[in-house]
């Protein structure tokens, strides 16, 4: 059972968010970077950051369409890291960025989360080492997925714009 540790007894001990979890994220590291890495972990986007990147831990590991306006509006350069056993939607993020003209790759080659590296090896992973999936080229499904994406963020950007 929880006990109130406060100074006012009758306040709640938390308070319910709600909203579904996909539209929370977590952001930290410098505004100034040029590139944005994304993880599935408050940890990882937390080492990603004490190396001096801008990082959005997901929460997860879903990418939903206000992240996705929010990105294409900042026009960084995208990393997606996320865990290893998430390699298959680490690529299909960064193919799904990069069909909106963003520059993106998966970094795959690392056997451990962000979180488990000192900062100069994070680095080495984002600088130095060639990104997987990071062709140009998109395949028809691909197409696919971006288009029913731009339907979707139409839909929010018209569904949160002000009446005239």
């Amino acid at each position: 059972q929880g006990r109130y540790l406060g100074v006012d007894a009758n306040q709640p001990k938390y308070l319910s968010v709600r909203t579904a979890r996909a539209d929370i994220w977590f952001e930290c590291g410098p505004d100034d970077s040029t590139k944005c890495v994304l993880v599935e972990d408050i940890l990882s986007a937390l080492a990603v950051a004490r190396a001096g990147y801008r990082a959005v831990a997901l929460l997860g590991s879903y990418v939903n369409d206000a992240l996705l306006k929010k990105l294409l509006r900042e026009g960084r350069q995208v990393c997606v890291w996320l865990d290893p056993d998430k390699r298959a939607e680490s690529i299909r993020y960064s193919k799904r960025l990069r069909a909106f003209g963003l520059q993106a790759a998966s970094i795959l080659r690392p056997d451990k989360d962000p979180k488990e590296y000192p900062p100069n090896r994070v680095t080495e992973y984002l600088e130095g080492e060639k990104h997987a999936g990071s062709s140009d080229s998109a395949d028809a499904q691909d197409v696919e997925d971006v288009l029913e994406c731009c339907c979707r963020v139409a839909e929010c950007s018209q569904a949160s714009a002000p009446a005239s």
